[in-house]
């Protein structure tokens, strides 16, 4: 009966030691899967908490006196938040409540910092926190979309009108890191790739951008030009030039992280009011389908941006407003040495809720969480010139198997033209 006992009590010890090497796998995997942030345990509610302290002040969002308004106050500033047609829809059912969604507790980079510190980032934080990872996610494997960009002239009509393909990883987080393998790169941050599929005479043109973990470093560019089918390097200070087939600059579309050629300063929080007349912030040069989150009745950050001495740039100053629930940049203004506005960029995000958004390829799932966003909507208006872009992202989404070589001169070479050449080259 002992010799039994015994057997029987080394036979339990093994199920219970291969139950608990099978479960450990299973969460292994899990881990894996949910790219290390354990995003399935994040549940963020359906109607989001609306936070009760921002950067030190009271905040509060009650009911307004009309039907799709509400009144928001923070501190002694109050606003009076209207609903919009060009909104998200779940914005339009929620209110300015939908953007606290993101000070959700638990949530990864660059959320992970609760409401109540989150004005404690730093200037050199900002750029990073607000304006890369609102465009390119660290807290999934890849992000990729199709976005026209129309640019039109100072009369209205159509100057050009392009479509770009993008596909871009952020290894910050833990993620992406098979597309570094191959290199054995150890101090990139993310890296983004891009290629103009329209009109015709930009067509094929493309290019590769690497980003560094430290902000010390210029970061590194590839052009390739179809018409002599070779790549070559980009200076350093191309971040200040005008990005293909657009009137955005390099600082707008890639090289939005901190430059070492810029000085950054918090020079105050508000609580952010846009104007309707705002490009971007209305229906004005945008499909109807093109829905977007209003960062109206967020906290934000006043970022003061300026060349350092010696630096010849752009713009003389740069006011930058940052947003602390929703970490976006949504809008900035640039002055010339005599204080003279003359542009003006407004971004707006697009979540994981918009059905336009897959995951996988450009006609899977639209399951990613809900709070997942993409760059979303970005508008420029020259004020000098006259000139006005808009682009917006007209499919995109998360996640897609790739060759972990993608991030090569090869894959522009090879002239991809859609989306789903883009992501199975």
């Amino acid at each position: 009966m002992i010799k039994v006992g015994a057997n029987r009590r080394k036979s339990l010890a093994l199920l219970i030691a291969i139950a608990t090497a099978v479960a450990g796998l299973f969460l292994s995997i899990k881990l894996t899967e949910g790219a290390a942030f354990a995003q399935s345990t994040v549940q963020v509610p359906d109607v989001p908490i609306v936070p009760k302290m921002i950067a030190g002040k009271p905040y509060s969002v009650t009911p307004g006196g009309s039907p799709g308004t509400w009144t928001v106050k923070w501190g002694d500033q109050s606003m009076v938040w209207k609903t919009q047609p060009w909104m998200e829809d779940r914005q339009q059912k929620l209110g300015p409540a939908y953007i606290a969604q993101w000070a959700t507790p638990g949530l990864p980079l660059p959320f992970e910092i609760p409401i109540e510190k989150r004005d404690q980032l730093t200037a050199d934080q900002l750029p990073d926190r607000c304006l890369t990872y609102s465009y390119y996610g660290p807290y999934y494997d890849n992000g990729w979309d199709i976005a026209p960009i129309v640019v039109h002239l100072p009369n209205g009509s159509i100057r050009t009108s392009s479509e770009t393909l993008e596909f871009y990883s952020v290894f910050t987080g833990g993620n992406g890191k098979q597309y570094l393998a191959s290199s054995n790169e150890t101090n990139v941050m993310r890296k983004y790739l891009w290629e103009l599929t329209a009109p015709e005479e930009l067509r094929g043109e493309g290019g590769i951008t690497t980003l560094f973990t430290d902000p010390k470093l210029i970061p590194e560019d590839l052009l390739y030009l179809p018409t002599v089918r070779r790549t070559r390097r980009l200076a350093g200070a191309i971040a200040k030039q005008y990005f293909p087939g657009s009137i955005y600059r390099y600082e707008d579309v890639s090289y939005t992280g901190v430059l070492p050629q810029l000085d950054y300063k918090i020079i105050g929080y508000k609580l952010f009011d846009p104007s309707e007349k705002l490009r971007g912030f209305n229906s004005e040069g945008y499909p109807a389908t093109a829905k977007r989150i209003s960062g109206a009745g967020d906290v934000v950050a006043i970022l003061e941006v300026t060349p350092k001495p010696g630096v010849s740039w752009w713009y003389a100053k740069r006011i930058e407003y940052c947003g602390l629930m929703a970490m976006c940049t949504y809008y900035t203004e640039e002055y010339d040495a005599s204080g003279k506005l003359i542009r003006y960029y407004t971004h707006l995000p697009m979540s994981a809720a918009q059905g336009n958004i897959h995951v996988g390829t450009p006609t899977g799932p639209t399951n990613a969480p809900n709070w997942w966003v993409l760059w979303g909507a970005a508008s420029i208006v020259d004020l000098d010139g006259g000139f006005i872009s808009d682009g917006w992202i007209e499919n995109g989404g998360f996640n897609a198997k790739t060759s972990a070589s993608i991030f090569s001169p090869t894959t522009l070479s090879a002239q991809p033209m859609t989306l789903v050449d883009w992501l199975t080259h």
